[in-house]
C-alpha cells in the first residue's frame, strides 16, 4: 500500500526521488501526483491479474493447457495445443503398488 509505504519513508527521514521526472515529494502536490499514480498503476495491475485469469480460464475451458504439461503428458506437436498423454507407463501402476503395499505392511 502506497500510503504505508510513504508513511514508513517518513519516519525513517527518507524520501524518495525520481532521477528522470521532475517530482518532488516534499510539497503537497507533489504527494498527491504520487499518490494518484500509485492508484493509477494498482488499477493497471489488477485489471490485467483479471484478464489473463480469464484468458487462462478460457484456455483451460477448450482443453488447453497452460504450463508444463502435466506428468504422463507430453507437450503437442501439432497446432491445435492440446495436451496429449503419453503412451500408458509400467512405472506408474508399479508405484501406486508399491505405495499400496506400503500402507499396508506388505
Amino acid at each position: 500500500d502506497w500510503g504505508k509505504l510513504m508513511a514508513m519513508f517518513c519516519e525513517a527521514g527518507c524520501g524518495i526521488a525520481s532521477a528522470t521526472e521532475p517530482f518532488d515529494f516534499s510539497t503537497p502536490a507533489g504527494r498527491m501526483l504520487m499518490g494518484m499514480l500509485a492508484v493509477v498503476g494498482e488499477f493497471f495491475g489488477e485489471i490485467l491479474r483479471e484478464n489473463v485469469r480469464a484468458a487462462l480460464e478460457h484456455k483451460a475451458a477448450q482443453g488447453y493447457h497452460h504450463g508444463p504439461p502435466p506428468y504422463g503428458y507430453m507437450r503437442p506437436v501439432d497446432d491445435d495445443g492440446q495436451v496429449t498423454p503419453d503412451q500408458p507407463l509400467q512405472i506408474v501402476p508399479d508405484a501406486r503398488r508399491g505405495a499400496e503395499n506400503d500402507r499396508s505392511g506388505d
